[in-house]
């Protein structure tokens, strides 16, 4: 129910949200830049974000047309990021397309990043001129998100990680510009500073909740790598199911979990992942996993209670989605 609903939802602004992203990188100008950032975006994507404003704005009583350009630029936001963290994990595919570092050269795939953050701002700065609160919030969010990337890349392989760090480099590096696109449309709502506090709040619980489902994602149906999975322990990347594990397993099966996920991405073999997935398996951390991420989403829907949506359960039903999502 709550999937047929979140797309109903999401293929009744896609195209007003394509169409102003279409716009903002147009065919015929600046050729070096916009022929591989379109060619990004035309790999898809489920414009959650953008979504997710829209449908705020319009929960709290505003005219969601009006925070369409947050939205947009929201989502440049978002894919300008994925530019970047392609270059920065050696991601070859997504969505199953080469990357645009893969396709252009890195030189360029930086480039383009650089350039879809300017974008951004400047579709803020047209729509919402002298609005403080809304560059304040784009700003913040871009800072925050990118600290915990920078957690991120510097925790790859750790001997220990625990449930608390990873849930704080997911809050930094997803909750902030998850939940962001909420308060943003708030914002355009005219919403007051209390109810925009609780969508604040209600992000930071997401974004851990979206992030572990990502990890289990790459693990059961792959992240768009062209059928792989397993992704996320080629890249010794941090994860709730890395967490879980090393809290659970031997000192044994700990030396050799970090020295796989140390191993340099290219030297990963297809056994080296099947005997962390079986590590994985054998202490459960996938179950874990979705349960305390179903737990967050919990929390969230808690949350809702005190923020006055037109119609609560539409917004419930997104929350639920994010939890239990196949791709």
């Amino acid at each position: 129910m709550s999937e047929a609903l979140v797309n109903k939802i999401t293929e009744r602004w896609r195209p007003r949200i394509e169409e102003e992203l279409d716009a903002a990188f147009p065919a015929e100008q600046h050729p070096h830049l916009n022929n591989a950032i379109r060619y990004h975006l035309a790999t898809g994507g489920k414009r959650i974000r953008p979504v997710m404003c829209l449908l705020t704005c319009e929960q709290l009583g505003g005219e969601a047309e009006r925070a369409v350009p947050f939205a947009v630029a929201a989502e440049i936001l978002h894919n300008m990021f994925l530019l970047h963290d392609d270059v920065e994990d050696g991601d070859t595919v997504r969505r199953d397309r080469p990357t645009v570092w893969a396709e252009y050269g890195v030189a360029n795939a930086v480039n383009c990043g650089d350039y879809m953050l300017a974008r951004a701002y400047r579709v803020l700065a047209d729509a919402y001129p002298g609005n403080a609160s809304v560059f304040d919030l784009f700003t913040e969010t871009l800072e925050r998100t990118i600290e915990g990337q920078a957690l991120d890349i510097n925790l790859r392989g750790p001997e220990h990680l625990s449930i608390e760090e990873y849930v704080r480099i997911t809050e930094l590096k997803t909750g902030y510009y998850l939940g962001f696109t909420m308060t943003g449309g708030a914002i355009i709502a005219g919403a007051a500073r209390d109810v925009r506090s609780n969508l604040a709040r209600l992000g930071r619980l997401l974004g851990p909740a979206f992030q572990i489902r990502d990890d289990i994602i790459d693990l059961t149906e792959g992240k768009g790598r062209g059928g792989m999975l397993g992704c996320d322990i080629r890249e010794g990347k941090p994860s709730m199911l890395l967490a879980s594990a090393l809290a659970h397993c031997t000192l044994e099966e700990q030396s050799r979990l970090v020295g796989i996920m140390r191993k340099p991405r290219e030297e990963t073999t297809k056994d080296d992942v099947e005997w962390v997935i079986d590590l994985f398996n054998k202490y459960d951390a996938l179950g874990f996993a979705q349960r305390y991420a179903d737990d967050l989403i919990d929390q969230a829907l808690h949350i809702t209670d005190h923020v006055p949506f037109k119609d609560p359960e539409v917004i419930r039903s997104f929350f639920r989605h994010l939890s239990r999502r196949k791709a």
